[in-house]
């Protein structure tokens, strides 16, 4: 039998295929898989530093620089190299962290800032924040978050491949990775922040341009965090569906930023995906292969607070640090700058702010919510009765 050129060249890549389909595939090396703790929204990883430990780190995306806290930098041992900026609570040093490590992975000597992190410590809530994983470790790992389970791992790039089924979306990387999605019909760049609590975040110029508000509301103008610039305002909306590749979020809950200055302000970006809508999926950053792959989970839709009152930290009580007009804090009397000294007859003392935040979201919870309160030295109750403050909770 004689073969001609063209067939001989198809009989060659048939046996090739073919030998790709019976080769076995690469296991992953996996260089960690940790159990991580989801509070606020934010994932909190388990490591070592200098060989202390575990503290518990934050997992962002948009920090280029890793960092810890002032109370860390002295327990591991590392030195401030030089102050950054700020003063007073507010003062930011250089310093260098020998060793990391999760899991079996380790990075050594890098670089860090050191801060007090007090003054986002009140408004968030946090009794304390150990400090920050940075890009340096996602850069050097695939990390895949599942939020069903709540592990972390951290896999060599070498011969990762990913989940069958799993959606995959390019991104660009810069100060954090950005990708192309819509909103309301509009597309934008997003940046990918896994530090935001939030699920959406849209940014002043691209919310305005595109008449957002009405697009989107009606919504509440409320505090919604604490940002490098200090407090973030923003007019809070429910967005029925945000689509970014083939991957899709319904009923989020997104703010419209009313911040004047700092990143929220960029022209070039058009909002932040946070950690309240990565959480709808099994989230893998591939900063090695410059892609998200996304495995969609069941989940709930977003909840906003229904008491219209923001809580945060004075001292070892609580503060009404913002109270929105005509929400049921608002009608029961509560003011900003209250301190909050019982809840249902609890000292707060002896309450998790975030499970009473989480208790203010709830949609099943109907019961009144007693509050006890000082104002200018002399004490006061007010009664709150909950209620959906957005529609599509």
């Amino acid at each position: 039998m004689t073969l001609d050129a063209a067939a001989v060249k198809r009989w060659i890549a048939g046996l090739a295929l073919l030998g790709l389909a019976l080769a076995p595939a690469r296991a992953e090396t996996v260089a960690a898989d940790v159990r991580f703790a989801l509070i606020d929204n934010r994932v909190f990883v388990p490591a070592m530093l200098n060989g202390r430990g575990p503290y518990a780190l934050l997992l962002d995306t948009s920090t280029d620089t890793g960092g810890v806290s002032l109370a860390v930098m002295e327990e591991i041992g590392a030195r401030a190299d030089g102050r950054v900026a700020g003063a007073g609570r507010a003062v930011v040093f250089r310093t260098h962290v020998a060793s990391l490590r999760i899991g079996r992975a380790e990075l050594r000597n890098l670089p860090a800032l050191a801060q007090s992190f007090a003054a986002p410590n009140d408004v968030d809530g946090f009794q304390r924040f150990d400090g920050i994983v940075g890009q340096a470790v996602l850069r050097r790992y695939v990390v895949d978050i599942d939020f069903a389970r709540r592990r972390l791992r951290l896999i060599e790039p070498k011969d990762y491949r990913g989940p069958a089924g799993a959606i995959a979306i390019p991104f660009a990387a810069g100060a954090a990775p950005a990708v192309r999605a819509t909103v309301a019909g509009v597309r934008g760049r997003f940046v990918v922040d896994t530090g935001e609590p939030f699920s959406l975040t849209l940014f002043g110029p691209f919310w305005r341009a595109h008449q957002l508000d009405d697009k989107l509301g009606p919504g509440v103008e409320a505090l919604t965090g604490y940002g490098a610039g200090g407090p973030v305002k923003g007019i809070v909306v429910r967005v029925p569906q945000f689509g970014f590749g083939k991957a899709s979020a319904k009923a989020l809950v997104a703010r419209l930023s009313l911040q004047t200055s700092g990143g929220f302000t960029d022209p070039k970006i058009a909002g932040g995906i946070g950690t309240g809508l990565l959480r709808h999926f099994r989230t893998i950053i591939d900063y090695p292969h410059g892609r998200l792959l996304l495995v969609p989970l069941k989940s709930e839709p977003d909840r906003f607070d229904r008491a219209g009152l923001w809580l945060g930290r004075h001292g070892a009580q609580f503060a009404a640090l913002d109270v929105i007009a005509g929400g049921p804090a608002d009608i029961a009397g509560l003011r900003t700058g209250d301190i909050v000294t019982e809840i249902d007859r609890s000292k707060v003392e002896t309450l998790d702010l975030f499970a009473i935040r989480e208790k203010l979201r709830d949609p099943g919870y109907n019961e009144p919510v007693l509050i006890d309160y000082l104002r200018g030295g002399r004490a006061g109750q007010a009664t709150l009765r909950l209620r959906d403050l957005l529609p599509g909770g």
